[in-house]
């Protein structure tokens, strides 16, 4: 088979000159990372056959370094789709159930006592989002490069009213799954940081994915692709606010990879995965489309123009992060970038402009 030819040229927007393969990222996505000044972006197209990655933008703001796949990001509320499969593998190795009381587990929190796994898992808990009452970017720096404990961040949260009786209503919490990721250390005798390599990032090969609520290791924070709110860096913010609810850093590579292998059945047993994959309505959640759907830490949605999609979009102070699959092609793609604009961070929702136009481009490129 004849090699395509690959045609570079050189594109400046807001003082970022970036080296881009004109015959491969659809121009639908670099027309988008121009309109909204983003530095990097990043995307993979995963199906059975291999995978197709494409690189635009440089590390940082001003710099001439190109973005390359080594390259780390942060994935943001993508890592609930580890922490939801975490509990599932311990439930299918007898572990737990998901239906079991919160209380078994944890006994700090005895108004909670009597929610369930499965309802923290599908966000209809009822509980507090700690994040809604911790302004990071408002906190002086050392606030924000401290290090927190799931437990501080859940206490947060307790000290709020609970938004409603618990199974009667939907609403997302990042609380629900730093609790979940409290119930995985408990329950596997592992902190997440032992546990989540053990079980998915090395059997699968997830050689770019790691969990890094303790900081940024020495030896992958030069391959971090910096991180910008607005154009101010926010790259040192500590992930550990985000614990078991988003504090992942990977690429789209393999987040790709992850969430096809995940989806089409390959890392849960089927009970796990029909219990992953029941969903309920979430009602009106603006930007999330209305028919939107979640299961056990995945959404679901069916478009009109391309079908169904599971999907999650992940955002952190300086990330903004999607992966999606088509279970119709058994494709997935993740996109990942580097700058988060305080007017929209839903960059992604599944029935937007954008992906609209994307998506079909994607379910052609088999």
């Amino acid at each position: 088979m004849q090699k395509s030819r690959i045609v570079f040229f050189m594109l400046t927007f807001v003082g970022i000159t970036t080296n881009i393969m004109a015959d491969a990222m659809p121009a639908s996505l670099l027309n988008w990372q121009k309109q909204n000044h983003i530095p990097a972006v990043s995307m993979t197209i995963d199906n059975s056959n291999g995978t197709k990655s494409y690189y635009s933008g440089t590390t940082a703001i001003g710099n001439t370094t190109k973005l390359q796949q080594h390259d780390y990001f942060q994935i943001g509320s993508i890592t609930k789709t580890f922490t939801a499969a975490a509990i599932l593998t311990l439930e299918q190795n007898g572990k737990l159930n998901i239906n079991d009381p919160l209380g078994k587990y944890l006994k700090n929190y005895p108004r909670w006592s009597k929610i369930t796994l499965k309802q923290l898992l599908n966000m209809t808990s009822g509980i507090y989002n700690y994040t809604d009452a911790l302004p990071i970017m408002s906190l002086p720096k050392a606030q924000q490069e401290k290090l927190y404990s799931a437990d501080e961040l859940v206490q947060i949260a307790y000290k709020h009213k609970d938004y409603f009786a618990s199974g009667s209503s939907w609403k997302y919490s990042n609380t629900n799954y730093v609790l979940l990721g409290m119930v995985v250390e408990q329950v596997s005798e592992h902190n997440l940081g032992e546990y989540l390599p053990l079980t998915f990032f090395e059997p699968l090969e997830l050689n770019y994915t790691q969990y890094v609520d303790n900081g940024f290791p020495s030896n992958v924070k030069p391959f971090l692709v910096h991180g910008y709110r607005d154009n101010k860096d926010v790259t040192d913010i500590n992930l550990s606010s985000y614990d078991a609810a988003g504090a992942i850093i990977s690429n789209t590579n393999d987040i790709a990879k992850w969430f096809r292998l995940l989806m089409s059945g390959q890392v849960l047993a089927k009970t796990q995965q029909q219990e992953l994959t029941s969903t309920i309505a979430i009602g009106e959640h603006k930007p999330k489309p209305t028919s939107a759907r979640f299961g056990l830490g995945v959404y679901e949605y069916t478009s009109t123009q391309y079908g169904k999609i599971w999907w999650y979009q992940g955002v952190t102070e300086g990330y903004v992060a999607f992966v999606g699959y088509l279970p119709q092609k058994d494709v997935s793609f993740a996109i990942m970038t580097n700058k988060r604009n305080s007017a929209n961070i839903n960059y992604f929702m599944p029935d937007n402009q954008l992906m609209k136009t994307l998506i079909p481009q994607i379910l052609k490129t088999q």
